[in-house]
């Protein structure tokens, strides 16, 4: 036993080394003592006999199945090559035998290496790729993930709607600052300002359409600012210039004939 056990120590180091090695190539450097822990739900019979007849289980016992068999028929095959060498022994001195079987061993041992470097090369490649698909993340934590990075879509809306509300509610008090409001004459209304010492061309300070613009008709009566239709003008106002912003060149003439207009009828009421 003691000869045994001295014989032992080199080939179980090998083995200890390789097998921390393969480890460690896998899934990196990750010393913990948490295995060493006692952990009581392990003494759980149910969970045991569950996790033992689980599907994982059963597919990682095939797997292993599979690899003993090819293991054993490449050894088989090996041995069964170095049949016809077993008769000629007889006749072969001691020390000629030792030689001639410790060669069988060797060339047999080679076949089944090679058929294990074969396995560990494939099962190393679905480790990894077993690995890397445990890591990911499913449909329902992706949506979960995007809602907390993002917000509750029902949250956002929510927001949304509050900022149309706020800016409707400055665009609205900037009617008052307007000089004119022209209307298509019910689904439009655009309110535009012209201050000759500030502005360079009359700016668009409030448009709207159907529910809006019946808002800013109302508001600019009650407000004393003359409301004026011009279909045209106020189309082209309402689709191509935006909010704050000065009318294009090409309205110039339209928007000075209607400013007129409206000074005109604010000089009759005075």
């Amino acid at each position: 036993m003691s000869t045994f056990a001295r014989a032992a120590v080199a080939p179980a180091l090998v083995a200890m080394v390789v097998g921390t090695a393969a480890a460690v190539l896998q899934v990196g450097w990750k010393p913990s003592l948490e295995s060493l822990s006692v952990k009581w739900e392990r003494f759980n019979v149910v969970k045991g006999v569950t996790r033992l007849f689980g599907r994982r289980s059963l597919f990682q016992m095939a797997r292993d199945v599979l690899k003993l068999t090819l293991i054993a028929v490449v050894a088989y095959y090996a041995i069964d090559a170095e049949q016809d060498q077993m008769p000629h022994l007889i006749d072969l001195s001691p020390a000629q035998t030792a030689s001639a079987l410790g060669a069988m061993s060797l060339r047999v041992g080679f076949k089944i290496t090679a058929a294990l470097l074969v396995i560990a090369a494939l099962d190393f490649a679905y480790q990894k790729w077993d690995f890397e698909k445990t890591l990911r993340m499913t449909r329902q934590e992706i949506k979960e993930e995007t809602k907390q990075l993002e917000g509750d879509p029902q949250i956002r809306a929510r927001v949304r709607h509050i900022q149309r509300e706020m800016s409707r509610r400055r665009m609205m008090d900037d009617v008052a600052k307007a000089h004119v409001v022209v209307t298509n004459p019910t689904h439009l209304a655009v309110a535009l300002r012209y201050r000759r010492d500030a502005d360079a061309a009359p700016v668009v300070v409030a448009k709207g359409a159907d529910v809006l613009a019946a808002r800013i008709r109302e508001l600019a009566v009650e407000l004393g600012i003359p409301v004026i239709e011009n279909k045209p003008l106020a189309q082209s106002l309402y689709r191509m210039v935006k909010l704050g912003v000065e009318i294009p060149e090409s309205l110039f003439e339209a928007a000075a004939a209607v400013l007129a207009m409206a000074y005109r009828m604010k000089e009759e009421r005075a």
